[in-house]
């Protein structure tokens, strides 16, 4: 078994939840071996607006480009709110995003939609990843170019979130 094949033999259902500051909490570990070997993924996450949570879906993507091959392309789909004072900054944010991570082999698309409020993440491998607080899980920290923190996720402290892990076979 390759790595990724490991990752995804790791996936299990599962409901995890997280004290209020609680450290050493990586997007690896908590959607790695969801999105192991997909290759397409849709994250609805309404409240992707700000820097810092544009930061958090690019993290996501990090994860998604450790635990997928590329060989083929992977589609990374993401459904937002709009927002009229961050769209401007939230389109051209987008736009790097794309053109980064498509030299990657990670075709990142999004489209905006006000009717949604709750977040997943949902990989073509069957795995639907329900996400309480949705990418925006880490308390804020000094954002500071040389704090460790800064690339280092298991160093960040944790708001109090609920993840749940269900196969798509188990949920119909």
């Amino acid at each position: 078994m390759n790595p990724i094949e490991r990752a995804a033999a790791a996936a299990k259902p599962d409901h995890l939840e997280f004290a209020e500051g609680r450290a050493g909490v990586t997007y690896n570990r908590l959607f790695g071996p969801y999105v192991a070997g997909a290759s397409r993924i849709t994250v609805k996450d309404p409240y992707i607006r700000k820097t810092h949570q544009i930061r958090n879906f690019v993290e996501f993507l990090e994860t998604v480009f450790t635990y997928t091959d590329r060989a083929d392309e992977v589609h990374v789909h993401l459904i937002i709110a709009s927002d009229a004072e961050a769209m401007d900054r939230q389109l051209e944010d987008f736009k790097q995003v794309q053109n980064m991570f498509g030299q990657l082999g990670i075709v990142f698309t999004y489209e905006f939609s006000d009717t949604g409020h709750d977040r997943s993440i949902v990989a073509d491998t069957g795995w639907r990843v329900i996400l309480g607080r949705g990418l925006d899980i880490y308390q804020y920290y000094d954002g500071n170019r040389l704090n460790p923190q800064v690339r280092l996720q298991k160093l960040r402290k944790v708001k109090e979130f609920e993840v749940t892990y269900v196969k798509k076979d188990e949920a119909d």
